[in-house]
């Protein structure tokens, strides 16, 4: 290997008083920082517009499920970050890296889009297949950026007699804040899993912990009811129902509220989606 290489393996990269998770959480925390520079320095040097470009082709590369052809014009989305490669397959995040590749080993670590477009040619590919973080969100008429997440459960019969139920969360395509895997625990109906959809999405939020403004979103009347209305009258009455029979997901409610009015999610809001 040359002492400067295109690209190098996870494997290959040694340091005696670093494991190898830890170098790359590293990496990935000195990358976030020059990303930040660069976003403060788009407002002093008016780099704004090429920031805009540079998240519109992310955006409408991410949507495009096709295979997009490996070209002498292919356009570098952005050079300041890590860029991790499986196959013909590009990832700006390394944990979706590793849950696409399901091996660490099998990945390759490069330092641009560049060096990842070489990686895959060099593999004998043609074309490219991007699998960049997307964060679904809007900007609001006061013109405020908000981030949308939407959370879902349900449930159905597994075929032997009792229901298994599921739980997802969507933070946008690609992000590894995504959550799709089986309701825990012996109680399995489709409102607990709802309920506990919406605890992961504010358990994500709160470990960010980035404040910025968040809108959970679910198709649950019963969900919204129990942490904006009801919750408060099953508290005054010792945690009873109006038939005086328990609350049903009594420690998943309890669990949200309790991280609900924590500062981290202080920015965040429930809202019923209506066909988004």
């Amino acid at each position: 290997m040359s002492d400067s290489p295109d690209f190098v393996r996870p494997q290959d990269v040694r340091l005696a008083s670093l494991s190898h998770a830890q170098l790359l959480i590293q990496l990935e925390e000195k990358t976030r920082e020059l990303a930040q520079v660069k976003e403060e320095l788009a407002s002093t040097k008016n780099l704004t517009r090429y920031e805009d470009l540079m998240k519109n082709f992310r955006s409408l590369s991410a949507e495009t499920p096709e295979k997009i052809r490996i070209t002498p014009t292919t356009a570098e989305p952005e050079s300041t970050k890590l860029w991790y490669v499986f196959e013909d397959q590009v990832f700006d995040n390394w944990d979706m890296a590793v849950r696409g590749a399901r091996s660490v080993e099998s990945i390759v670590t490069v330092y641009s889009f560049s060096q990842a477009v070489n990686v895959i040619r060099q593999c004998g590919y043609d074309h490219y297949v991007p699998r960049y973080r997307q964060d679904s969100s809007y900007v609001n008429g006061a013109g405020q950026k908000l981030y949308r997440v939407y959370v879902d459960g349900a449930y159905a019969r597994n075929g032997q007699g009792g229901p298994q139920a599921g739980v997802g969360v969507w933070f946008g395509r690609c992000n590894p804040m995504n959550v799709s895997e089986p309701l825990a625990g012996p109680i399995q109906t489709s409102q607990r899993a709802v309920l506990a959809a919406i605890l992961k999405a504010y358990e994500a939020i709160a470990t960010m912990n980035n404040g910025l403004q968040y809108e959970i979103y679910t198709e649950s009347t019963y969900a919204i009811d129990c942490l904006t209305k009801w919750h408060q009258m099953w508290q005054n009455n010792g945690w009873v129902n109006s038939d005086g029979d328990p609350v049903s997901n009594k420690d998943l409610i309890e669990s949200i509220l309790a991280i609900k009015e924590s500062g981290s999610c202080a920015n965040v809001s429930l809202r019923v989606s209506r066909g988004i």
